[in-house]
């Protein structure tokens, strides 16, 4: 699951959804869409999940998650670095 947050706990306009996530193991890449479910949260937090991924557990690896503003139509990456991935949720 990926969660992103706003620090100033500020809600987090609508138009910006989370698109897409890269996972990156060494030369191995996993890309998937997110899920359309649905996570009950505070307003200034965004929750979404992609399912079937890479049994790449207990490993480090890099995730890079795309967030699209669809009022400007722009998309942005964020990067985090030496992840340890979890499964079955």
């Amino acid at each position: 699951m990926t969660s992103l947050t706003d620090i100033d706990s500020v809600q987090i306009p609508e138009q910006i959804k989370l698109v897409k996530q890269y996972v990156i193991n060494g030369d191995s890449l996993w890309e998937a869409a997110y899920e359309d479910r649905i996570y009950v949260t505070d307003p200034y937090i965004l929750q979404k999940i992609s399912l079937n991924g890479p049994e790449w557990q207990g490993d480090r690896m890099t995730v890079v998650v795309e967030i699209q503003n669809m009022k400007t139509d722009s998309n942005y990456f964020i990067k985090s670095e030496n992840l340890s991935i979890l499964s079955d949720l």
